[in-house]
């Protein structure tokens, strides 16, 4: 049986436009350590009947209509459209619908989560946007895949989750040199003493504005996984033995 009631962030921004959209947190699961407790990755200490314990507690805990859409994420920026008989696991780094009660999700440790919503028009998306599908415009390609299947810049929202901050990513020059080839990211990388530093949030923060998208329907967490132990899986931090989170979208039919 679950621990105790789920981990679960919710967004203020989408909650207010009569959408569901959640991250989890590492506590209220069944899973065991390392990967203790709210996991939803199968793995040697996570078996795949504690990821549908979890699952399961989470769906009853939204509520969810179902079990959410998932992906086999490679960290690269390709965008898939999801329908109800979508089968799981196709390789992709974020995913789109057109359809109620049809909720989306993507997992991280430490890469970056982000929901977005067009709600006049009814389309939402969950995006995974790790360092490598940052500096291949995931985001970007995402919210152009919506809006030619009919979403609107002027309606949509957007809400980052918790990721690795600024504080806990240092990166190599390589792949400071590779995130600083689009111009509007170089504010959010630092130079210091031991290499340099990335801002994941902001760099897509600063993106979404670019594609037109204005200050006010775009909502920043601003939680880093890696400084939470106790609230957070950081796969930087925990050296790759660790859980997963899930970033969960859904537009409800009554809305």
């Amino acid at each position: 049986m679950p621990t105790g009631k789920p981990g679960i962030i919710r967004s203020p921004l989408f909650s207010a436009h009569g959408l569901h959209a959640l991250f989890t947190t590492r506590q209220g699961g069944v899973s065991s350590a390392p990967g203790d407790s709210f996991n939803f990755a199968p793995s040697a200490f996570n078996p795949a009947e504690d990821v549908e314990h979890n699952l399961q507690h989470l769906i009853q805990a939204v509520p969810l209509p179902c079990s959410p859409k998932r992906l086999q994420q490679v960290h690269g920026n390709r965008v898939i459209r999801c329908h109800r008989h979508t089968v799981d696991g196709e390789q992709a780094d974020a995913l789109f619908t057109s359809e109620a009660d049809l909720p989306l999700a993507v997992q991280t440790a430490d890469c970056l989560p982000v929901l977005l919503a067009d709600p006049v028009h009814g389309l939402v998306a969950a995006v995974h946007a790790g360092w490598r599908g940052t500096a291949a415009d995931i985001v970007g390609r995402t919210v152009q895949a919506m809006s030619k299947a009919g979403a609107s810049i002027t309606d949509m929202l957007s809400t980052l989750g918790p990721c690795i901050g600024a504080c806990c990513f240092t990166i190599d020059e390589a792949c400071a040199s590779t995130l600083g080839e689009q111009s509007i990211y170089r504010p959010h990388i630092t130079r210091h003493n031991h290499g340099f530093s990335a801002d994941l949030a902001a760099m897509n923060r600063a993106r979404l504005l670019q594609l037109g998208l204005l200050p006010e329907q775009i909502e920043c967490l601003h939680q880093c996984t890696s400084c939470h132990r106790d609230r957070f899986f950081s796969h930087r931090r925990d050296h790759g033995n660790t859980g997963r989170h899930l970033a969960v979208v859904v537009r409800p039919s009554c809305t």
